[in-house]
């Protein structure tokens, strides 16, 4: 299970444009190089290369920061120092946190890529209304590419609120521009036809 993650993250973020891909063994070995660690890490640790290790840590730190920039959030702030490390207890530790944060920042960015995700992390409380909204005005698929006349998206927003709070063809751009049409407003939802 864990194996299959760890693909999943590698292939998601050197398949995304501009993003960074994994470390080939070589620039591993180079990076494991230059870290000091306790003699008993050095070599093999647990069945694994130290630079396997240092790699895994190092990929899985990227891929989260990858998806946090995705998300606009703000960067997890790194506890590993790259050129130490206090135990082997340490290193693994460090491990299990940067697998722990990679796969929640996957998650989150995954579920982004649906509009109820979407709107559910745009929205926060008030999701539910948003949700209701959305089901009204664009059907109860709340397909982003719903149009009638003027109105376009999930949220039916005309030419001049999409000129205002932006628009775009992703879920997530379309609710974060809906988020921002609802707060200009005093968070109420007396733009749209349709109320929660």
């Amino acid at each position: 299970m864990a194996a299959i993650s760890v693909i999943a993250i590698s292939l998601a973020v050197s398949g995304a444009a501009g993003a960074r891909t994994p470390l080939a063994d070589s620039q591993a070995q180079g990076l494991a190089a230059r870290v000091t660690a306790p003699d008993e890490c050095l070599g093999s640790w647990k069945g694994r290369p130290f630079w396997r290790v240092v790699a895994g840590i190092v990929a899985r730190r990227d891929a989260t920061w990858d998806f946090e920039q995705r998300l606009d959030l703000p960067r997890s702030k790194t506890t590993w120092p790259e050129r130490r490390s206090r135990s082997c207890a340490y290193l693994e530790w460090s491990a299990r946190l940067w697998k722990k944060r990679a796969l929640h920042a996957w998650h989150t960015w995954a579920a982004t890529r649906k509009s109820e995700g979407a709107i559910r992390f745009v929205f926060g409380p008030y999701a539910e209304q948003a949700l209701a909204v959305a089901r009204c005005e664009s059907g109860a698929s709340m397909t982003p590419r719903a149009m009638n006349g003027q109105y376009l998206g999930m949220f039916q927003m005309g030419e001049y609120a999409r000129s205002r709070f932006g628009h775009g063809k992703t879920p997530l751009e379309q609710a974060r521009a809906a988020y921002a049409y609802f707060r200009a407003s005093g968070s109420d939802w007396s733009p749209w036809s349709c109320r929660p």
